[in-house]
């Protein structure tokens, strides 16, 4: 990536109005709330709501701003640790929960009101998980309707894993700064929940320590699950990698991918689309992060009888990562139902599905024309029939960046006898036990193609697949992120 400049950067993540904060502007970690945990330990935290831009209205935008909560890292506390990034946070339009966990002290020169009640030095990293969930249930009843993102710090990122694993539906996405797995995390460990989570999920490390060989260990598993696990150059250990006055230079290069995952999570905007195409009314959702330049676009199709809303998980995680998508409903399938629907028996509507390519070069087309859309960066991921839809599509009517292919079991030759000559990269994702004739059809694009294949342990068939593997959808996001550049 080129390098940008100081005022690049805070212009391109809306910070230029807000660093640096001076001491007489630069607001409270929060108002202080008691909240309790489910065994009754009494947990202070802080509640801040965001400073909203003039002429927005205090009640209702604040209510719908998206929430961060913030847990600290061994020894420490919310306003020890996180009295520098709050007010970033909150000038960039979010609510925040500062929590003093019950495993924590005054390393960072304040007070941890909720270690300091129970008068415990030798309370455990996993004993803090009942605060955690006590925050985010405050959050869901107390702090508005906007989406939650849990960031941690060290033991605290190890846990926020845990609690995005285990409240998918309330979890919009987590930021893990670097997330401690040793010893002292043995009964929580956040390995065993990676492959559980459909939800984004972003982790950071400090240069330095990534030669340690438990983080080299780390940093292996947590990719191969397609989790970011970024390196942040003069970086320091846990959220004190944001904080210049820890770090002593300039600390855009962390903020940036951090906004950025925020951006995409947090304030995502949603579009109903209608397209005409050949008298049916094509229904689509589009979802752009927020980015004050132009993004890269992945175009969503669903396999035979199934509909858009499969895709939520793997539209979130192309968010996080800065990429819009369309996901569409296909003629005869979800609400696109104008002239039938593909329903059993299949046999007597199999007439509805011929002219589908035209569904999808429609569509592409309205990504290219979008103003938010960079036309050249356009992507397409099908499923099971629109595999030969989409391959038919790019014949007819051009040729995307990339593709992936999930289970394309009605591919024909002639699709597979294009796919290198298109100039651009494909992946084709199957199961161990699909149906026999898979076999042969990935023996074929083997054989014929250089393109990437995943085969995935197990059952599982076309966009179910990414049922059956959770971590699928960030695997996609990863690949096509990667193809996109």
């Amino acid at each position: 990536m080129k390098k940008l400049s100081r005022i690049t950067v805070l212009t391109f993540l809306g910070l230029w109005a807000a660093l640096p904060v001076s001491a007489q502007d630069a607001p409270a970690v929060g108002r202080e709330v008691a909240i309790t945990a489910s065994d009754g330990v009494v947990v202070s935290a802080y509640w801040q709501q965001a400073k909203l831009a003039q002429g927005k209205d205090i009640t209702s935008d604040a209510v719908a701003a998206p929430t961060i909560l913030l847990f600290h890292m061994a020894g420490s506390s919310a306003r020890g640790e996180y009295s520098e990034i709050v007010p970033i946070l909150r000038a960039e339009g979010y609510n925040t929960l500062a929590v003093d966990l019950r495993s924590g002290g005054d390393r960072l020169g304040a007070q941890n009101k909720t270690a300091d009640r129970l008068g415990d030095g030798n309370v455990g990293y996993c004993e803090a998980y009942p605060d955690m969930e006590a925050a985010l249930n405050w959050v869901k009843s107390n702090g508005g309707n906007g989406p939650v993102v849990a960031l941690g710090s060290s033991y605290s990122a190890g846990l926020v894993i845990k609690l995005g694993a285990e409240n998918q539906q309330d979890v919009a996405g987590v930021l893990a700064f670097s997330p401690a797995s040793g010893t002292p995390m043995a009964n929580c460990r956040p390995e065993p929940y990676l492959a559980q989570m459909i939800i984004p999920l972003a982790a950071f490390r400090p240069d330095g320590e990534m030669a340690v060989p438990s983080v080299v260990t780390q940093a292996a598993a947590f990719r191969k699950l397609g989790v970011p696990y970024l390196e942040i150059e003069n970086g320091r250990h846990g959220s004190l990698m944001l904080r210049e006055s820890q770090t002593g230079t300039n600390m855009d290069h962390a903020w940036h991918p951090v906004l950025k995952f925020l951006y995409g999570v947090g304030r995502p905007k949603r579009t109903d689309v209608t397209l005409p195409v050949d008298g049916w009314h094509i229904q689509g959702d589009f979802v752009a992060p927020q980015s004050l330049s132009k993004v890269p676009a992945v175009l969503l199709l669903h396999g035979a009888s199934r509909s858009r809303g499969i895709y939520a998980g793997l539209a979130q995680n192309l968010a996080s990562r800065g990429i819009a998508s369309l996901s569409l409903d296909m003629r005869a399938h979800g609400e696109s139902l104008t002239k039938g629907k593909f329903q059993p028996p299949y046999a007597e509507h199999r007439h509805l599905l011929p002219g589908t390519e035209a569904d999808i070069a429609a569509a592409t087309e309205y990504l290219a024309q979008h103003a938010a859309v960079d036309p050249d960066q356009i992507a397409v991921v099908s499923a099971s029939y629109s595999g030969e839809f989409m391959a038919l599509a790019a014949r007819q009517s051009g040729y995307a960046q990339a593709y992936v292919s999930l289970s394309p079991g009605s591919l024909s030759d002639q699709s597979i006898e294009t796919v290198d000559p298109s100039g651009v990269p494909w992946l084709f994702v199957r199961a161990v036990e699909e149906r026999p004739f898979f076999d042969d059809i990935f023996a074929a694009i083997e054989e014929k193609s250089d393109a990437d294949i995943m085969i995935l342990p197990g059952k599982g068939h076309a966009d179910r697949l990414l049922a059956q593997h959770p971590r699928l959808a960030a695997q996609l996001a990863v690949w096509l992120d990667d193809a996109l550049e």
